[in-house]
């Protein structure tokens, strides 16, 4: 009965951590959607900049400031911005449809993802993860089935008793009905099964053996991974801590970049290039903010919280 409690539980805790495993690509999927909404994003404000250029290079056409190429040049880079816009939706819509299909849920391409909340890190956790409790229930059935073999190789006594109601009774001469009852104890050893004795012991203590041998490579390498990721989550914060400073200066280069084109004193090239700047140093940022949280939320799911 034991044997058959512990062979349920390990193949429960097999389940537990296969659907375990779902949660590091659950996180990777929607992190990945929300990195490309924030992309889109800043997409639309880096085409709201180019319109706003290219109406300036239309205006100074139109007085003759400026060229033809110069136009060119800028819808180029609006083209280029739209062609970004088309394979960043499609990317997202692949996404979806591998998000909506491993938690079951219709997601439409109109569905808008929450940016998670920062959580608490305990760098100072153990961890809790499913595969220990696995660990956990091997080791019991193994030890269910010593108990089982060290249950058998044991002389066995019992008590019996049979009555009844018949004729003759216990008293064959008699021709009369007569309850009767019989009683007694009963001992028996099955010496076959000594000879197999020690290697179904060894046997099984090699294997307990092995899933603690499997157990400590399990906590070494969760902690290996825990030290990077711990490492990232620092790496992402002061990345975080300049970024606005980054995007401030690259604002007032661009802005500097539209006064000198209007001037005639910087090339069309040059002030896209600021541009481009600007919105890469936007980029940088939304990529810092969601690593940060993806790689809190990846050390919790190392950890087991």
């Amino acid at each position: 009965r034991k044997i058959a409690e512990n062979s349920n539980a390990v193949e429960t805790r097999k389940n537990e951590v296969n659907l375990y495993t779902l949660r590091e690509r659950i996180n990777q999927l929607y992190f990945g959607i929300l990195t490309i909404d924030e992309q889109l994003k800043q997409l639309d404000m880096l085409d709201e900049n180019l319109q706003s250029s290219f109406k300036m290079v239309k205006a100074l056409l139109q007085n003759g400031a400026g060229t033809q190429s110069d136009a060119d040049a800028v819808e180029v880079e609006i083209l280029n911005t739209e062609q970004k816009k088309t394979e960043l939706k499609s990317s997202r819509k692949a996404y979806l449809e591998m998000l909506s299909a491993m938690i079951n849920q219709r997601i439409t391409e109109e569905t808008v993802l929450s940016r998670p909340v920062e959580k608490f890190i305990d760098f100072q956790s153990v961890i809790n993860r499913p595969e220990i409790n696995l660990f956990a229930s091997q080791r019991n059935l193994f030890n269910s089935q010593e108990s089982m073999i060290i249950a058998k190789n044991r002389p066995k006594l019992s008590l019996f008793l049979q009555g009844g109601y018949g004729k003759p009774g216990l008293n064959m001469l008699s021709n009369e009905f007569d309850f009767f009852g019989i009683g007694g104890v009963r001992l028996s050893w099955n010496f076959g099964n000594l000879y197999t004795k020690s290697n179904e012991k060894k046997l099984i203590d090699n294997n307990i053996g092995l899933i603690n041998t499997q157990e400590e490579t399990f906590r070494f390498n969760t902690n290996l991974q825990l030290l990077q990721v711990r490492n990232e989550v620092y790496k992402a914060k002061e990345l975080l801590d300049k970024d606005d400073e980054i995007i401030a200066l690259r604002s007032r280069i661009k802005s500097a970049s539209e006064s000198k084109y209007e001037n005639g004193v910087y090339t069309i090239n040059d002030l896209i290039k600021d541009i481009n700047a600007e919105n890469q140093s936007r980029q940088a940022k939304i990529l810092h903010e969601i690593q940060y949280l993806l790689s809190i939320y990846q050390y919790n799911y190392i950890s087991g919280y």
